[in-house]
């Protein structure tokens, strides 16, 4: 469980913090009047910093909330490896990641949650 919580943090802060220096250093020139490079600095740690942040904290809740799903489904499934207990807890975890956001938001992250886990099944089932 720690494991793709952990790695599910890792993942987003990285990818966020990408994404956060792609923005930090996109800001117009306009928009800034003096733009001396302490402010480029500063403008692009504090993108890559709240951008990572957030992302870590998503992914890293996104990555609970599945291996909790995928534990309890396998005790259901009595400890048998069964890829329907992935793909229920890739959908479960969409489901219970937009909870807050109603029952339309809840469906689309769940589609896409056991999507993503069926695909995931099907390429490892072919290596």
């Amino acid at each position: 469980m720690t494991y793709l919580t952990g790695v599910g943090y890792l993942g987003g802060s990285v990818a966020g913090g990408g994404i956060g220096l792609y923005k930090g250093l996109q800001t117009p020139r306009e928009s800034i009047g003096i733009d001396t490079t302490k402010l480029k600095v500063n403008r692009v740690l504090n993108a890559v910093s709240y951008r990572g942040r957030t992302f870590g904290n998503a992914w890293g809740a996104v990555g609970l909330f599945y291996a909790g799903l995928e534990s309890a489904s396998m005790i259901y499934t009595e400890h048998r490896f069964d890829p329907a207990c992935s793909v229920f807890a890739g959908a479960g975890a969409g489901v219970l990641y937009k909870s807050m956001n109603g029952p339309r938001a809840m469906a689309v992250y769940g589609i896409g949650g056991g999507a993503l886990s069926a695909l995931n099944q099907a390429i490892q089932s072919f290596l």
